[in-house]
């Protein structure tokens, strides 16, 4: 995950030439990461981990998640499902899904993957705020062998 804060910029030639440091995330400013449609009963990353920050503001987050969601099954068909994440103020980039660190499963099939951002106004304290979500769609097909021979 990566967003550009311009309050975390310095000028690397005043402070001995430091381009970027690892900073805990906890210490600055991250994204509310939520998915809606949790099945572990626990929505939110737990396990902080260090930023990357570059001196140009720029900020590189990788937490380590794995995130658990319920989706209706049929052994032998196709599985649709939708991770439903929230993050205020969350700059989602429309470049596609990076699968480049994909690893295919011998039980499973990825059909697609697509992401849609959608911004909500609520009401809040102070005005009304705009809420970002993403919407992830997953679709998977089980190998039937794999099935077939597991039986």
């Amino acid at each position: 995950m990566q967003w550009n804060d311009y309050k975390l910029t310095w000028d690397p030639e005043k402070w001995n030439n430091i381009r970027k440091l690892h900073v805990p995330s906890d210490q600055i400013w991250i994204p509310d990461i939520l998915l809606y449609n949790n099945a572990d009963g626990e929505p939110h990353i737990t396990i902080m981990s260090d930023a990357l920050v570059y001196y140009t503001g720029a900020v590189v987050w990788k937490p380590p998640s794995i995130y658990k969601s319920f989706c209706p099954s049929n052994p032998t068909d196709n599985i649709e499902t939708r991770y439903d994440e929230n993050g205020k103020e969350y700059q989602f980039l429309e470049q596609g899904m990076d699968l480049s660190s994909y690893y295919p499963s011998r039980e499973w099939d990825l059909i697609s993957l697509t992401s849609r951002r959608h911004e909500r106004l609520y009401p809040g304290c102070c005005g009304q705020e705009f809420y970002i979500d993403v919407t992830f769609d997953l679709s998977l097909r089980r190998k039937t062998l794999f099935y077939t021979v597991n039986l």
